[in-house]
């Protein structure tokens, strides 16, 4: 069991705040469920920085259990809150935006896909390009980590797994992707990217957000951004969600877009 915390502050008539005050509900909870899920609903009617820390950790279903904060909640220090962050669900949803980019912009097998992976985490992507490129370039420190990686690329597939020294050498790539946050690194080529990572492409595309059906949308509740809420029931949920990673919406250097956008660029 997981549990979710919106902010609501809204303004609202002087008389009904005193009456929330005096009927001390500015607090508000509730247990629900999604695809057979358990997770408990917490509504906080006040601004984001006056957060009851001590009692959201008393409504937290178990000491341990994550918890989805708002964008602007920060836990302070000490907190023993679990913040849930959605990195391996965010690193698969930029591997599967990369591949719907390739796909979009060049079709099946057409240019290099550079991977931004300086720690070794993401071998797994390259199996996911198996069909919209011509070849996977990879920068990272720990090469030793691809190793099965390219034999079976290159023995199943045929797929040449190709290396960069420093991210410079990238820029022979139609697209790059960093599955998961890092330093600051400069590619001036068009880098899809983790949230809160230092990569600086050309352009940036980050924050993506999923395509889900109205069904989708209404089971995340009022105040929780649904891209964040679905990669916690998917992650964090008992029983498995089916969930198509097609990214809908991103942030293109800042600036709100369709992903469809990027595609055009690239084939600009």
């Amino acid at each position: 069991m997981f549990m979710v915390v919106a902010v609501e502050n809204k303004k609202e008539p002087l008389r009904q705040r005193l009456g929330r005050l005096l009927r001390g509900d500015t607090l508000e909870w509730e247990d629900s469920s999604c695809g057979g899920n358990r997770y408990r609903y917490v509504v906080w009617h006040g601004p984001a920085e006056r957060l009851p820390w001590n009692r959201l950790v008393l409504l937290c279903p178990r000491p341990r259990s994550p918890v989805l904060l708002p964008p602007e909640g920060l836990p302070p220090e000490g907190c023993p809150l679990r913040d849930y962050r959605p990195q391996d669900f965010t690193a698969r949803l930029v591997v599967a935006a990369a591949r719907q980019a390739m796909e979009q912009a060049a079709g099946k097998g057409g240019g290099l896909l550079g991977l931004l992976d300086p720690q070794g985490i993401s071998p797994w992507a390259c199996g996911e390009w198996l069909n919209c490129c011509r070849g996977v370039k990879v920068y990272t420190l720990r090469r030793s980590r691809y190793t099965a990686a390219e034999t079976m690329l290159r023995e199943e597939y045929g797929l040449p797994l190709l290396w960069a020294e420093t991210p410079a050498e990238l820029e022979d790539c139609v697209l790059c992707a960093a599955p998961y946050p890092t330093g600051v690194i400069r590619v001036r080529r068009p880098v899809i990217t983790a949230d809160r990572s230092g990569i600086q492409g050309s352009p940036t595309v980050n924050r993506l957000t999923l395509s889900l059906t109205p069904e989708q949308l209404a089971e995340a509740p009022p105040g929780v951004e649904p891209t964040a809420f679905w990669g916690m029931v998917t992650e964090c949920g008992t029983r498995r969600a089916e969930l198509p990673l097609t990214p809908e919406g991103c942030r293109i250097d800042g600036r709100l877009a369709e992903f469809t956008e990027l595609g055009k660029l690239m084939r600009t």
